[in-house]
This record gives structure tokens, C-alpha cells and sequence, in this order.
């Protein structure tokens, strides 16, 4: 596993960027995505986290149903 150093970017740089639905909050980024359905939701889940287990970065995640 190839793990390159992160840089970490400010509030300015954050607000200068495109993110779309994505936005600063305290020390991170933050969205909400809504799927389908429930089992959806957690397919959605499991693919974030083998690609994060690839990149050596784990995010902080969080499904529920509403």
C-alpha cells in the first residue's frame, strides 16, 4: 500500500474550491449522500471503505435510515 503524506488544507482554500455538496466543518469535510433504500445505503458504505482501505485514509461514516 502506497500511503503519500496529506496536506492539509485551510478554511480559505476549502471556500475557494468547487466541492458541490461538500462543505468544511470543524476539522473536516462533511456531506450527505441519499440512496435508494437502506441496502443501498450500506453498499455505498462497503465501497467507501475498501476504497479507503486502499488509500490508507479512513473517514469518519455514518448510515442512517431516514
Amino acid at each position: 500500500m502506497d500511503q503519500t503524506p496529506s496536506t492539509r488544507l485551510s478554511g480559505d482554500e476549502i471556500s475557494e474550491l468547487d466541492l458541490g455538496d461538500w462543505r468544511s466543518i470543524y476539522e473536516g469535510l462533511e456531506t450527505r449522500l441519499r440512496t435508494e433504500n437502506f441496502a443501498a445505503g450500506l453498499d455505498l458504505v462497503n465501497a467507501i471503505g475498501a476504497a479507503a482501505e486502499e488509500l490508507g485514509h479512513h473517514p469518519d461514516l455514518d448510515l442512517r435510515y431516514i
